[in-house]
């Protein structure tokens, strides 16, 4: 399959630039043939996959890929293009014969900052037609090479029943969104109020989505986020777009709400109860709570929880000192008063 010489991209082919890379003592790609462009071996395009050499120029995003995934990070980026220059390009890009990228966006990328010319690719003419298809085959070559987190797959779960039921971006019924819910719980090991929590997060801008999945965000701010009016959305995600501290941005755009009307006493009696329950299942056997899905999340709620009972343990201190000062106070004149 890769056994020709490179060809020419209107330049010398000796000069690095004007060639795809391959890696090293490895055989180079196919010459790419005007012919088989114009002229596909089957018209109809089905059951066909090709590979040719194309110019970079040639290719263009898939209109969903920024919906579907956020890109790599500038070190991610730098790395795979390091990757990409010793070893060359070891996985064709897979593309719509229109030249619309369904597999490769971030190899495109680095091979753009390496200065490549042309790259090669597997055009996938068994596709022609079926837009469905084809992003469902983008989310499925995913799937399988990304290094996924758990809201990754929450926001291609959702997509992907969306293309099962023939919806638009954000066109589930709500008894579709149950059932999403319910297959999320269960393909991922979460209960359904967790999976839920997630699917909340997909209606915030990708900028704090990505800021979560980095651990930039708390699960907490993040939901509070996409509960925000969307002008008051993109205001933030500017923000973080441009540098901002994630965790900064959204509490300063945070509205701020007025205090509830609670009884501390009551919710003081509340904590106490719920902290003996908890002392006496949980006391030596440590080792065994795995949390949930969203640790960060149990974290920031943990180290809060520790930082209220220790100024809880603080102002007791004072007040049993208080109150022993008065006692006495009360005592000494009593004592007197009896023997007198």
């Amino acid at each position: 399959m890769f056994n020709e010489k490179p060809t020419k991209n209107g330049a010398d082919a000796k000069t690095p630039e004007a060639r795809p890379h391959y890696k090293k003592g490895g055989a180079g790609p196919p010459k790419a043939s005007p012919k088989d462009r114009d002229d596909p071996p089957n018209r109809d395009g089905r059951g066909l996959e090709r590979v040719e050499v194309r110019s970079i120029s040639d290719l263009t995003r898939h209109p969903r890929q920024d919906a579907n995934f956020h890109p790599l990070s500038d070190d991610e980026l730098a790395r795979l293009a390091d990757d990409m220059k010793q070893s060359g390009q070891r996985t064709p890009i897979e593309v719509t014969p229109d030249g619309r990228i369904i597999d490769g966006h971030q190899r495109l990328r680095a091979a753009r900052k390496l200065g490549w010319a042309t790259v090669t690719v597997v055009v996938r003419y068994d596709l022609v037609g079926d837009e469905a298809a084809i992003e469902r085959r983008m989310i499925e070559a995913n799937l399988n090479r990304r290094q996924l987190d758990v809201l990754d797959r929450v926001r291609l779960a959702r997509r992907m029943l969306e293309i099962d039921e023939k919806k638009r971006p954000g066109g589930l019924s709500q008894c579709d969104e149950q059932d999403l819910r319910d297959r999320v719980g269960e393909a991922l090991g979460m209960s359904g109020r967790n999976a839920q929590r997630y699917l909340n997060i997909l209606i915030a801008p990708m900028e704090v989505q990505r800021a979560h999945s980095e651990g930039k965000l708390s699960m907490r701010l993040a939901e509070k986020v996409a509960r925000l009016e969307e002008a008051a959305q993109e205001e933030i995600a500017g923000e973080i777009r441009a540098g901002g501290d994630p965790a900064a941005v959204v509490a300063a755009r945070l509205p701020k709400a007025a205090p509830a009307e609670v009884d501390p006493d009551r919710e003081h009696d509340v904590l106490l109860a719920a902290a003996t329950r908890a002392l006496a299942a949980l006391d030596g056997r440590e080792d065994e709570v795995r949390g949930g899905m969203d640790l960060d999340s149990e974290i920031e709620t943990l180290e809060r929880l520790t930082s209220l009972i220790k100024t809880l343990i603080a102002r007791h201190r004072r007040r049993k000192k208080e109150r022993a000062e008065v006692m006495r106070g009360i005592g000494d004149p009593f004592i007197r008063d009896h023997h007198a």
